[in-house]
């Protein structure tokens, strides 16, 4: 299994914390651009006219913000297309 469908099974699965660079993953595979702060901790991810602004504490994203990132990427959708091509079990 390819590492962004690991990460997308984590993120599906709700944890309350996931790792930036896990997030960070998942936004630039499906096309988000990193907009790095000026000496904040609050990261703007673009993509055309759409954006999610994604706070990192301590390396990490809160529950929160990965439900945010589920519902604005149709995740629950695109995994179950895979899961009907065949290319995850």
């Amino acid at each position: 299994m390819a590492k962004i469908e690991r990460l997308v099974r984590k993120m599906l699965n709700k944890p309350a914390e996931m790792l930036f660079t896990e997030v960070e993953y998942v936004l630039n595979y499906f096309g988000f651009i990193k907009n790095t702060p000026k000496g904040g901790s609050h990261f703007i991810f673009r993509k055309g006219e759409e954006y999610i602004t994604v706070p990192r504490k301590k390396k990490k994203v809160k529950r929160g913000y990965i439900l945010r990132i589920i519902e604005m990427l149709n995740l629950e959708e695109w995994y179950e297309n895979l899961k009907k091509e065949g290319r995850i079990n």
